[in-house]
């Protein structure tokens, strides 16, 4: 893939033609025939005790809860400080595997974040000390990466190893104005609300209708 395609889906204009990662609600995927769905939900263990089973192990309270593909229920549960995402085996409802889940994708964050009157939110990760862009038509060079709130990443210049150069007003609005403010050497984490993003219509089949999407940005130079 190349450079020009493979970031060019953060510009307002263009096809989205990043990464292809599914996303839930995948339009590609076959339903399963309802029989072959009894038959499986009939062997396991009540939803319940899957959830108790969770709830148990990390010592938290559950937010919801669904029977996946492989046998197993997949539990989403908060304590005060933490999110954990379980798995429990369905047959014996015993534990198989449990993860800790940042509340956003990438560089870990503290704190309220500063929210714009246009609904666009941030963190400031690191406070820049450089130049700031002069307007919206500021030709800026940038590292990022990006995702979908439940972690599935869309992009990143970084795992390419080449960052992007573009005009500010030739991003999505939420770069316009996210990164519009920020100074060289500066990294913030955006979060960017569909109106700001891609619209309620997305960039299928990458990002789904009506998605806010996470990106931790590196402003690295301002083009002259």
């Amino acid at each position: 893939m190349s450079f020009t395609r493979s970031f060019s889906f953060l510009a307002s204009t263009a096809l989205l033609v990043g990464a292809s990662a599914p996303f839930v609600g995948d339009p590609t995927a076959i339903p399963p025939a309802p029989a072959e769905v009894h038959a499986l939900l009939a062997s396991k263990q009540p939803l319940a005790k899957a959830i108790e089973a969770a709830e148990k192990d990390t010592g938290g309270l559950a937010h919801e809860a669904a029977f996946g593909a492989r046998g197993a229920v997949t539990v989403h549960t908060y304590s005060s400080s933490a999110h954990f995402v379980v798995e429990v085996d369905a047959a014996s409802g015993m534990v198989m595997a449990k993860e800790s889940r940042a509340r956003f994708p990438g560089v870990a964050v503290e704190g309220a974040w500063t929210e714009l009157p246009s609904g666009l939110k941030y963190f400031e990760l690191t406070a820049g000390t450089g130049e700031k862009p002069a307007g919206p038509a500021t030709r800026v060079k940038v590292h990022y990466s990006g995702w979908l709130t439940d972690g599935t990443k869309v992009d990143s210049s970084v795992d390419r190893g080449r960052p992007a150069e573009l005009p500010l007003n030739e991003f999505i609005k939420g770069w316009t104005e996210g990164v519009g403010t920020m100074q060289v050497g500066g990294k913030r984490k955006l979060i960017v609300p569909f109106d700001l993003g891609y619209g309620a219509g997305g960039r299928l089949p990458v990002i789904p209708p009506k998605a806010t999407l996470i990106f931790d940005v590196e402003l690295l130079a301002i083009l002259k």
